[in-house]
Parts: structure tokens; sequence; C-alpha cells
């Protein structure tokens, strides 16, 4: 007999044999079969009789245990495992391991072998794989696969009608997890009003089945990042570039009040004709200056706040924002009185963090009771209320750190927000609400206990990613 060095093995399962067959028909290569753990006489013969040196073993332990892979490897036969984590990952795993779909590939439905069985022959003449799907679903590593082996639909056979694999199924193989964003222009429009528009130029991925594009923007309402908003835009339409990726404008409509804002967290969706979406891209940031008539930026928030001051560039707040308008005046008020001309970075860190503990309280009640407002956590509730959780204690810290002139960010993790400040060129971590502890007498206390520690004295009972933040790596001096 003729000297076969590779076969199969599998369980008695019709799918995974069927999608094997076609690739096992072009390599020559015999399938065998094994019942649970035992492998039976005559598959232990014909390995031996047809001289086999290397097995590809289809499924994971759990549907071939590894006793018959020991069992292989003790008769000197090389064993590889072929295997996803479901029928659909473990056919597609079968055809990457034999040669990809480069040049076309079959696909069915991967819960009825009808189907399967009758396409196995013609795939396997044609020498490609066969893939499966579920009605209406598609396993995201498949359609990534194919997408990224630039498969196109031309070269696909879809086995069996809608019943067994949907014109949705078929959509989804060639369409991506996400949209990628290649390009993003924001550029100025006049309207004939007069009135200034922005137009948003986007280059992403071409989604099949996509008849609209459309961008939803997020933004924190009043001062809170805790609570947002959602405007959208929608495309008229959409065009495809010589690279085949969709090339689209958004309008993005300045004027109302509502819209003015100049930081947002944004996501683009494709939509059938129905405006239903197919896929959207992760979230992105983006940024637009709303800008008065002398050239001011609009500020509406105090992230933005903070950018402006920070940047000393010409500013405005909003008039939408009148709470902001307080505080920072207020804040103005305050640096007036307890920073003074020739005072050291750490005076002024120390003057700015005893004004906050002294002059503010946290907000326990609330915080007990589930209800705390959203002044609460915003320098409004800090330096107007003079009452705050530790997000308003940070971020009003971080506000008159700014405006004294000393970097400051905030930091959160573990339902917790804080301060890391620049000293003398070196980053340090600052809590003004552990050091402004609530007592049992309600009397006030100033302590120094979170003042200037490094990352590994912080991170003894605060909890944060440490790569999102600036590295502290030594403690610093104290007051």
């Amino acid at each position: 007999m003729r000297k076969r060095i590779f076969a199969i093995i599998v369980v008695i399962a019709f799918l995974l044999t069927l999608a094997m067959s076609p690739i096992a028909a072009a390599n020559n290569m015999p399938i065998l079969f094994v019942y649970g753990s035992t492998m039976p006489a005559a598959t232990l013969q014909a390995l031996k009789d047809m001289q086999i040196e290397q097995v590809d073993v289809l499924g994971g332990d759990k549907i071939i245990p590894q006793a018959i892979a020991d069992k292989l490897k003790s008769m000197g036969i090389t064993v590889r495992r072929i295997y996803g984590g479901n029928r659909e990952l473990t056919a597609l795993e079968i055809a990457k391991a034999y040669g990809g779909v480069g040049d076309g590939a079959f696909v069915a439905t991967g819960y009825d072998y009808a189907d399967v069985l009758a396409a196995a022959p013609l795939a396997a003449k044609k020498g490609q794989p066969l893939l499966l799907c579920g009605r209406d679903k598609v396993d995201k590593g498949v359609s990534a696969y194919i997408i990224k082996s630039g498969l196109t639909i031309d070269k696909v056979t879809i086995v069996g009608g809608e019943g067994a694999v949907s014109d949705t199924a078929v959509l989804k193989l060639f369409t991506p997890e996400t949209i990628n964003i290649y390009q993003m222009d924001v550029k100025d429009q006049t309207t004939y009003d007069g009135s200034i528009t922005k137009t948003i130029g986007f280059i992403t991925d071409n989604v099949p089945g996509a008849v609209f594009y459309r961008m939803s923007i997020s933004y924190p309402t009043g001062d809170s990042l805790s609570r947002f908003k959602e405007y959208r835009w929608i495309t008229t339409g959409f065009s495809l570039n010589d690279d085949g990726k969709a090339s689209f404008d958004i309008p993005f409509l300045l004027g109302a009040s509502s819209m003015d804002r100049g930081n947002y967290l944004a996501k683009i969706h494709a939509l059938d004709a129905n405006e239903n979406i197919l896929v959207s891209s992760k979230i992105f940031p983006i940024e637009i200056d709303a800008r008065d008539a002398s050239g001011r930026l609009i500020v509406y928030n105090k992230e933005q706040l903070s950018a402006a001051i920070s940047s000393h560039v010409d500013f405005v707040i909003s008039n939408d924002s009148t709470q902001m308008k307080e505080y920072y005046e207020k804040a103005k008020t305050i640096i007036s009185k307890i920073i003074k001309p020739g005072m050291t970075d750490l005076q002024k860190e120390k003057a700015v963090h005893d004004y906050i503990v002294n002059n503010v309280r946290y907000d326990e009640k609330n915080y007990d009771n589930n209800t705390v407002p959203d002044e609460s956590y915003s320098p409004y509730g800090a330096l107007i209320k003079g009452v705050a959780v530790c997000e308003g204690y940070a971020w009003a810290t971080k506000l008159l750190l700014n405006m004294a002139g000393i970097e400051s960010t905030v930091v959160s993790g573990g339902g917790h927000a804080w301060n890391i400040v620049k000293i003398n060129g070196k980053c340090y971590h600052l809590d003004t609400t552990w050091d402004d502890p609530i007592t049992s007498s309600g009397k006030n206390v100033l302590r120094y206990d979170y003042f200037n520690l490094s990352d590994a004295q912080i991170g003894k009972d605060h909890f944060g990613d440490r790569k999102a933040y600036p590295v502290c790596p030594a403690p610093g001096p104290r007051p």
C-alpha cells in the first residue's frame, strides 16, 4: 500500500467532518474516526497500514480527549490540534490551516448538516474550504478573517436559501467588527444666512449594506462628567474613494446654545436604508472650537475652563454656563486673597490645599442617601456652596492650582478622585478630600497626610490606572 504521510482524526460529528472533507479530498488525506476517548481497532489498523506520520486532530480536548493524542504520539505520530471556540471558529481554523480563503470559499449554515453535505463535493472540486455561520449571525472571528484576507463577495458561494443563510448574515461576513476612521477634517462653511457651520469630513471603512453614515456626540451637561446628553447628525449619502473607503461630510451645526460645545466623545455609525445601525466605530474624542465675534474661545464646562486657563488663551464663559461664571469669579477672588507675589510653588500649593480643607465640607448626607446633586461633583459645590464630594474637591483644587500657575490634573480610580500636581518639575499626589476628614464632633481638621505623596505611598489606599497619569516616583516636600 502506498505510504500516506497525513491523516485527520475526528469524532463522529457530521458538521466538522463535512467541513473538513473538501480539504481532505484536495490533499488526498483520509479521515479517521474515534469514539470519545476510545480509538477503534479499525482506526488503529488504518494508521499502521497507511504508515501515517502526522495526524490533524479536529477539536479541543473536550471533543477529542488528550488520551487520544497521547496514544497517537506513542505510535511515533506527530499530532496537531485544529480547533476553535465553537463550530464556526473550528471550521475557520481548518481553512486557515490549509491555505486560507484567498481563492474563494463556500459558506453554509452550521446548524443543519444537509446543506454542508450537498456542498462538500463541489467545494472539494474547487479546492475551497467550507465555512459555517448561523442563519442571521456570523461569528466576529470569521468576518474579521474574511475581511483581513481580502476575500470579496463575488468569490463566496452561499449554500442554501435565506431560510438557511439570510442576506443579513451574508452582509455580516464582510462587515468589520468596528468602523476604522482613517481621516477626519473639520472645515468651516458659511450658510445662506451668514452663520458659520462646521462640517466634518470623514474617510472610513465602507460597510456593506450601508446607505447612510451618522455621527453621534456626547458632552457633559452642567458640570458633571457623569451626566451626558447626545446629539446626532446624519449624512445624505457618501462616495467611495479609489481605495474603496467611504468618504462623507457630516454637518455640525453651531449657533444653537445646546450644540455650542468644544470637546466631545463621538462615534460613527453605519446605517441601512431603515436607519438601523449595522456597525459602529469605537468612541473617539473630537474638539471643535466655538468662538465669539471677538475670536475668544467659548468654554462650556470645567474641563474646557481648566484647559483654557492652563493654555493662557483668551476665553469667555458661555452665557449658558451660569454656575461656571459664578464659581470662576469666586475663584478669582480666592486667588487674590491667598496667593501673594513672591510665593514659591510649594507655598501656593499649601495655600490652595488649606483653603479647600478649611472651607469645604464633604457632602456626607447626600452621599449616604445616594442623592448627591450635580453641583457637588463640581467646583460650584466646593467654592459656592462649600459642600462637595471627592470629584468636586479635586476639580476645585485643580482650578485654583491652575489659576495660581501650577500644573495639576484630576486622577480617578476605585470610586475616588484626587489630584496630581507638578512642583518644581516633579509630580506628586495630592488629596484634599482625605486631608479633610469627617469628625464625629463636626470640628474641622487640617492635616497633610496626603500632601505630595509618591505612587507607592498613594497606592496603599488609592487605586487607579497608573498608566493613565504622570509618574510620581518619589515623595515630595511637606509644609
